[in-house]
């Protein structure tokens, strides 16, 4: 799933494209990193996590869901970023 990109369409209803950066599972629940290359204060480019199902050809995304979701994506997203 890595390198492919999905649309999200935001509170305003505009359409944001997205990319997937990684996805990993982890006790049988599906992660994904991705980026809307939305920049931050710094000029960095943001990357976002959420949770992730598939049915058929539609992409359902869920909110991480507590702290130590956001810790396993952050160690997660570390391993990646070292490696690249």
């Amino acid at each position: 799933m890595k390198d492919m990109n999905f649309e999200v369409t935001n509170e305003k209803g505009e359409k944001i494209n997205c990319q997937v950066l990684h996805t990993f599972v982890n006790n049988d629940i599906n992660y994904m990193i991705y980026t809307d290359n939305e920049k931050d204060e710094d000029g960095n480019i943001e990357v976002l996590a959420t949770r992730y199902t598939l049915e058929g050809n539609t992409l359902n995304l869920e909110p991480l869901i507590n702290d130590e979701e956001w810790d396993l994506v952050d160690k997660e997203w570390s391993k990646v970023y070292e490696d690249e």
